[in-house]
């Protein structure tokens, strides 16, 4: 059994000072220290909340950074990620979760209308707003609270970090079920192929909910110390924005 060591963190000593993801959206940049020391403080929110080893945290949000956040914040304390389709109906989302019975549903203010419908639909699980816009500041106070110092959960590479939901095109969506040696090889492969470096960057316009957006290849440029440009989601005009601009 190999354990799992956390990149985040690595990466926060080795490229301390270097931008690991910019939101497009906010003309905001996160450093990767910036980034380890969220994902800690989130960490610890969540432990807070009793949640822990294979705990699943649900996440309905467009592209915007609290994906890699809670992604590495699940790592540190052996939680599983679910990142949802926002595209969905809420029948279609009420389903995943019934599924997937997560303890907590973190969810953009951007869907508060659907939000009501699944409150009634799922009336178990507690919700989380954040604002993406970060023009409301609950969430954010809350994480902020937090310390960074955390007390990693020891994992091995056989560890879930995600759950993954299959579109459902013949019948019910199904969990593909992510451990971190799949992420880590995935990462260690496509680095190979697309000769990827510290120097790479990416801009990020697949959804994030699906594999192309999160691992083909925004987590392998991450791995790799890289930066990640994220717009919520493609707009051709700003895509060429930013393809050339200096950005890219």
């Amino acid at each position: 059994m190999i354990n799992f060591y956390d990149w985040a963190e690595y990466q926060s000593k080795m490229h301390s000072n270097k931008i690991a993801i910019t939101d497009y959206s906010l003309n905001k940049k996160i450093s990767y220290k910036d980034l380890n020391s969220s994902a800690c403080k989130i960490a610890n929110f969540l432990k807070a909340k009793g949640i822990g080893h294979s705990d699943r945290i649900a996440l309905l949000s467009k592209n915007h950074s609290i994906f890699f956040e809670l992604q590495f914040a699940c790592s540190k304390i052996g939680s599983i990620m679910v990142p949802l389709n926002w595209r969905l109906t809420a029948n279609e989302l009420a389903f995943i979760l019934d599924d997937c019975e997560p303890s907590l549903l973190i969810l953009d203010y951007c869907f508060e209308t659907i939000a009501k419908d699944l409150k009634s639909l799922t009336p178990n699980i507690t919700f989380q707003f954040f604002d993406s816009d970060e023009k409301r500041s609950e969430f954010q106070e809350k994480i902020n609270a937090q310390p960074t110092d955390i007390e990693r959960v020891p994992l091995s590479l056989d560890d879930l970090i995600m759950i993954m939901y299959t579109s459902g095109t013949t019948g019910h969506p199904k969990g593909a079920k992510i451990n971190h040696k799949m992420q880590l090889f995935n990462a260690v492969n496509l680095c190979g192929i697309a000769n990827l470096t510290s120097k790479t960057k990416q801009l990020v316009i697949l959804p994030l909910f699906h594999t192309g957006g999160i691992n083909c290849y925004a987590n392998p440029v991450l791995h790799q110390g890289g930066e990640i440009i994220i717009m919520r989601e493609f707009d051709p005009k700003s895509a060429l924005q930013a393809i050339n601009s200096q950005e890219l």
